[in-house]
């Protein structure tokens, strides 16, 4: 999961999560961190306790369908 956590009951976003990989043992870990306390983190990985480095993936990809919109081919 990617993104934001959301409370459903109080409709507020709560942390954004971030995805780590360790670089000795490949795990991976989920991490929740404020955004603006990121950089102050050292996550260290659970099996070996080495530190992991962020994985950063690509935002999912937009297609829009339907009159209206200009195509330029492809």
């Amino acid at each position: 999961m990617h993104g934001m956590e959301v409370s459903p009951k109080k409709r507020m976003v709560l942390m954004p999560n971030y995805d780590f990989k360790c670089l000795t043992c490949g795990a991976m870990r989920e991490v929740f961190i404020h955004h603006k306390e990121y950089e102050k983190y050292i996550v260290r990985c659970e099996v070996d306790y080495k530190p992991m480095e962020r994985v950063y993936s690509a935002p999912p990809a937009i297609r829009f369908n339907g009159t209206g919109f200009y195509s330029t081919g492809g």
